[in-house]
């Protein structure tokens, strides 16, 4: 999912393609108190899903999702890279969709072995 915007409507939207669509409501979520979270509007959307949640200081980053964020680069260099191996000719958007289910299955499953089932499943599907 590529996010057009940093407004609300446009983050809320791809939260919903990329994360509630395949797995639900988290239970919590955290923020670096990025621009268009802040709105309270999208406090009562998160709090209408039962999602907590959770800023940081202004300016401090939350190692969590920073953590996630270079997993995904990670996953999305070796999904392209193994694409670009196979000259599979897949969209960006697809190699992004695909690494970031990787990623985050890895995180559901807590299994490294999985991943790599899966990554190898990702790539059978862009074929």
């Amino acid at each position: 999912m590529v996010i057009a915007n940093r407004e609300s409507a446009s983050i809320l939207e791809g939260f919903c393609e990329a994360w509630l669509r395949l797995f639900g409501p988290p239970e919590t979520g955290l923020s670096d108190q990025e621009g268009g979270l802040i709105p309270d509007d999208i406090g009562q959307w998160f709090s209408n899903k039962g999602i907590q949640f959770e800023f940081r200081a202004r300016n401090q980053h939350s190692s969590m999702v920073e953590r996630h964020n270079e997993l995904l680069r990670r996953q999305l260099h070796v999904t392209e890279d193994q694409a670009n191996t196979e000259s599979l000719g897949t969209s960006f958007r697809m190699l992004l969709a695909e690494s970031l289910f990787a990623k985050n299955a890895l995180f559901k499953l807590e299994t490294q072995h999985l991943m790599k089932h899966f990554l190898a499943v990702c790539l059978l599907c862009l074929r």
